[in-house]
């Protein structure tokens, strides 16, 4: 079985919030369901499921135990998909052998080759979950989640928003977090329960330090086709592009702007050199976007390139001159001046729907992120399939070109973009 699911870091407010709104817009179906789950992750000693990508989990629901298997998370900013393989376990009791699975089965037990399976980390979170659906047929299921997680002697407190498909498109998740905050702010919760029970217990903390993140290679290979190498080009530009966000939001670092912007600029980079398989009304109004965030940044980090590298370093080499000082006061206050109106802009709800959307278009399978599932949000299921199928057929004559040709294009592109 695989999981779909939107995750959103929650504060206090809008976790209250949530649950009455979405019964206001007439979205739930059904009783909402409030119930205790605690949950026990296990490992060997040298944490080799782990290491493999997978988690290994027993969790009490009301009088059940569960046993459950989730493998390789695929997680880009806020969507996660994983896959997922559960058992009865009588009395809390592990039994790999029971795992339904046999491919599953077999690979967790070669991971553990024999080790005693250890507790990593404990959560115990009070889940209010509701069954949501739209018009168009998407049905998912809303769950608020409030806990806390244990490990290595520490606790930490987590809320989180999971909206996960059950019927329909990706598009329709898009559409519940749109119809849910629409004001926007909603931040990406990029890490599961498990990883951060993991951090908790080797490093103290369930989120890494914020810090702006730097473009990374993408390493592509000469079997990939087309529609592989788009779609893993597109999410590390994204992820760039969505932890920068955030950095710039809670931290002052000038890098944050800097590294934004060059997120943004292989984002449409990439779209440029792969026009033919992204070529699309939607595409199209995702790279304007992308453009228009590009040129609110692009502001602060020329005020900061300009005081910082150059008139601040003047004034300290030149003690003598009048005139620098109170230039390069003036121009610290014209940053800070942007900097509070970029800290406006990020969170709202423009902002959030180009980030909603971008990540709910690509899909793990090969190909499939053409289909341009995320549309926007009252666009009819024509305009849709119009879209997939022409961008699919862009697609195959693009991956009908030389393999060596199609990789030195993307990489040209995003070396130039880093830039």
């Amino acid at each position: 079985m695989s999981e779909i699911e939107l995750k959103f870091l929650l504060d206090e407010l809008t976790s209250s919030q949530l649950g009455a709104r979405a019964k206001a817009l007439k979205l739930v179906t059904g009783r909402p369901k409030t119930r205790t789950l605690r949950s026990i992750y296990l490992d060997t000693p040298d944490h080799a499921l782990k290491k493999a990508g997978i988690a290994l989990r027993l969790r009490r629901d009301g009088r059940r135990w569960i046993q459950t298997v989730k493998t390789k998370p695929e997680q880009h900013g806020g969507l996660s998909q994983v896959g997922e393989v559960e058992n009865p376990a009588p009395g809390g009791r592990l039994f790999l052998e029971a795992i339904p699975d046999a491919a599953v089965r077999e690979e967790v037990v070669r991971r553990v080759n024999g080790a005693p399976l250890e507790f990593v980390c404990e959560t115990v979170i009070r889940r209010s979950a509701s069954e949501l659906s739209l018009e168009d047929g998407t049905r998912a299921e809303l769950a608020i989640d409030i806990g806390e997680i244990h490990a290595g002697g520490r606790s930490a407190e987590l809320r989180e928003l999971e909206i996960e498909l059950i019927e329909d498109s990706l598009g329709g998740l898009f559409d519940i977090a749109h119809l849910l905050v629409p004001e926007g702010g909603l931040r990406f919760s990029r890490l599961s329960k498990a990883a951060r029970g993991y951090l908790l217990a080797e490093q103290g903390w369930i989120d890494p330090p914020l810090a702006p993140r730097n473009a990374e290679d993408v390493a592509l290979d000469r079997a990939q086709i087309a529609e592989q190498a788009a779609r893993d080009v597109l999410r590390e530009c994204l992820d760039q592009v969505a932890t920068n966000v955030v950095v710039i939001r809670e931290l002052d670092d000038p890098e944050g702007p800097h590294q934004l912007r060059i997120g943004l600029r292989r984002l449409r980079s990439a779209f440029s050199v792969c026009a033919s398989v992204l070529k699309s009304p939607e595409m199209t109004r995702l790279s304007m976007e992308a453009r228009w965030l590009g040129q609110e940044v692009g502001r602060l980090r020329d005020i900061d390139m300009v005081a910082n590298n150059i008139v601040r370093r003047e004034a300290e080499a030149h003690a003598d001159e009048p005139g620098l000082p109170p230039l390069a006061a003036a121009l610290s206050r014209q940053a800070g001046g942007l900097h509070d109106h970029l800290r406006k802009v990020l969170p709202d709800a423009r902002v959030q729907a180009f980030l909603t959307t971008w990540r709910l278009s690509w899909r793990r399978e090969a190909g499939s992120f053409l289909k341009i599932l995320a549309r926007p949000s009252g666009l009819q299921r024509r305009s849709s399939s119009w879209l997939a199928r022409h961008s699919a057929s862009a697609g195959r004559k693009l991956a009908s070109t030389h393999v060596d040709w199609r990789l030195s294009m993307w990489s040209s592109a995003t070396s130039c973009a880093r830039n």
